[in-house]
């Protein structure tokens, strides 16, 4: 769990014209909080999500709830790979994304990468996010 610790901070990224933001904090030695928000142009906030990662019975799981998604449910993605410079997890029941992949770039660069399946074709999409103070 110690080797996600590097996701720890407040991280923003323009996609179009909204900001996303991800805020990560460690609440316990198996225990990793996260929210994630898009805002638009208009300062509105249009989607909200939140995450934990959580260290179970020897398994590491990433969590997140995503709001207007799966009916407020958490959904469980498995850990496959973990390093100081990388974290994959997995879930292939879920319907898009399937997998989510987190990579250190730098102290201050990480990009999460979603990727699956949606509608028959294999989708990707990447987000480039710099450490800021908030």
């Amino acid at each position: 769990m110690r080797d996600l610790w590097w996701l720890e901070g407040s991280w923003i990224m323009q996609y179009g014209e909204a900001a996303i933001t991800e805020v990560w904090t460690v609440a316990a030695d198996t225990l990793m909080l996260g929210s994630s928000g898009v805002v638009n142009k208009q300062g509105d906030t249009v989607m909200t999500e939140q995450i934990r990662l959580v260290l179970e019975n020897d398994s590491l799981w990433y969590m997140p709830t995503v709001s207007n998604q799966n009916n407020g449910q958490e959904i469980k993605f498995k850990a496959l790979f973990v390093s100081d410079t990388m974290a994959s997890f997995e879930n292939p029941m879920h319907d898009y994304p399937q997998r989510i992949i987190y990579r250190r770039l730098s102290d201050t660069t990480i990009d999460a990468r979603i990727e699956g399946i949606e509608n028959g074709k294999t989708m990707s999409d990447v987000f480039h996010y710099k450490k800021v103070k908030l």
